[in-house]
């Protein structure tokens, strides 16, 4: 019921399912491919190039951010999250495996920024566009259909994103050109547009995660259940306002000062409509106690007794007496503090 844990936690939870989303849909895009090609049509072959610069996009900006969210989280769990006994630090050091283990990521997200580079190409020259880049044909927003929060549809958010994408691609080809034509090689050329290579990484991948979360929603979710719908839409709309309010600066042509501040009190609202569902969405997501190995994240809800129970199996409280006590007392004024300690004035910690 903190106000600023909610902020930090539920924003984390939006992002997981979010993402999750994101990976049910290149998980499929990734299959429907293969089929084709295996079954011998090799037009689906032509899709490859999109089809790999999506993976490496999204297979860096979603380890990057998810990541942060949960060293954040960890953090957010004070003293507690230090402890192994939270599970916390296990959980961030082993993500660290996604994050790195296939070379550098954002090295990985300029795999997409290439694909980028070409497809503006392809547009200059005449040539169609299609699949996850067809924002580029789109016309260049403005202004904002809507002037504050509540008459945000979910599509005009996913129209942010859309255009923030096309933005920084053209953005990224123009940098990219103009280094072509000082004499730089391609590789030369990729390297000093490598800052907003992978800015224009991010944003694609960004578009591709909010789109396609809203897509699943109303083509899996809504016609079953409207409750459920409601409260994954309260989750979506959270990650999109959440991002962009950690970006405001891609969205100067077309916020407001009093947009922005209409958005920022749209998360407050969301966080509010989040809470009753908060401890079912992440139940939801089926981790079990074996899993997690925390004291702090527990089906049971028995969090006090497991930490009580973990913090007796210290080999530091496996006495009456802390270690080394027998040589510490002998230098220390007993007295002195015994006084120091009835007179205190500040207040006992309710934990």
């Amino acid at each position: 019921d903190y106000r600023m844990q909610q902020y930090r936690v539920f924003s984390a939870l939006a992002l997981s399912y979010s993402i999750r989303w994101a990976a049910i849909f290149i998980r499929d895009y990734l299959k429907r491919v293969q089929t084709a090609i295996n079954s011998g049509d090799l037009q689906a072959a032509e899709e490859l190039p999109e089809l790999h610069a999506s993976l490496s996009g999204l297979k860096a900006w979603s380890t990057i951010i998810a990541h942060g969210h949960m060293e954040d989280l960890r953090k957010a769990c004070g003293g507690q999250g230090f402890l192994m006994s939270s599970g916390m630090p296990a959980i961030v050091l082993n993500f660290c495996d996604p994050a790195t283990v296939e070379g550098e990521q954002v090295i990985m997200s300029l795999q997409c920024s290439r694909f980028l580079i070409k497809s503006v190409t392809q547009l200059k020259n005449k040539h169609e566009v299609k699949g996850s880049v067809k924002y580029l044909l789109d016309a260049p927003i403005t202004t904002l259909p809507f002037n504050s929060w509540p008459n945000a549809t979910p599509e005009n958010l996913v129209a942010m994103f859309r255009d923030r994408a096309r933005r920084q691609a053209m953005r990224l080809e123009e940098r990219f050109q103009a280094s072509q034509k000082r004499g730089l090689s391609f590789t030369d050329a990729t390297n000093e547009t490598a800052i907003h290579g992978y800015k224009a990484a991010s944003c694609h991948s960004a578009y591709i995660t909010i789109s396609r979360n809203l897509d699943a929603l109303n083509e899996f979710v809504k016609p079953k259940d409207t409750n459920i719908y409601n409260a994954l839409l309260n989750l979506f709309q959270l990650t999109a306002l959440r991002q962009i309010k950690d970006d405001l600066a891609d969205w100067f042509e077309c916020l407001t000062p009093h947009l922005v501040d209409s958005l920022t009190d749209g998360i407050h609202v969301l966080l509010d409509n989040i809470r009753p569902d908060a401890v079912g969405l992440v139940d939801a997501l089926g981790f079990e106690d074996e899993q997690l190995d925390s004291t702090l994240g527990r089906y049971d809800g028995r969090v006090y007794e497991a930490i009580y129970e973990q913090a007796k199996l210290s080999p530091l409280n496996q006495s009456p007496k802390m270690v080394g006590w027998e040589s510490i007392s002998k230098v220390l004024d007993l007295d002195f503090i015994k006084a120091g300690v009835g007179q205190r004035a500040c207040v006992d910690s309710k934990l």
